[in-house]
């Protein structure tokens, strides 16, 4: 999920803003698929065409990203 980021002291603390919603890379069943994020109610929802994206049973990792420099840039994958 790519979500903006703010350093907020000399320590390079950060501070994630998670209710703007925005891009998100979904790898499932071998493929990878472009889609949105959303703060729904405090709650982060992969969503896909407008809709809560189906996720494959099975555990989920999700990875908060900067987005600067961003999705294309932070995060490598071979088809």
């Amino acid at each position: 999920m790519e979500i903006p980021h703010t350093t907020i002291d000399n320590a390079g603390r950060r501070q994630l803003t998670l209710n703007a919603g925005g891009r998100a890379y979904l790898f499932q069943a071998g493929t990878m698929k472009v889609i949105e994020w959303e703060n729904v109610d405090g709650i982060l929802i992969p969503m896909e065409n407008g809709v809560p994206a189906k996720l494959v049973p099975g555990k989920s990792w999700i990875s908060f990203v900067p987005t600067k420099p961003g999705l294309e840039n932070m995060v490598n994958y071979l088809p």
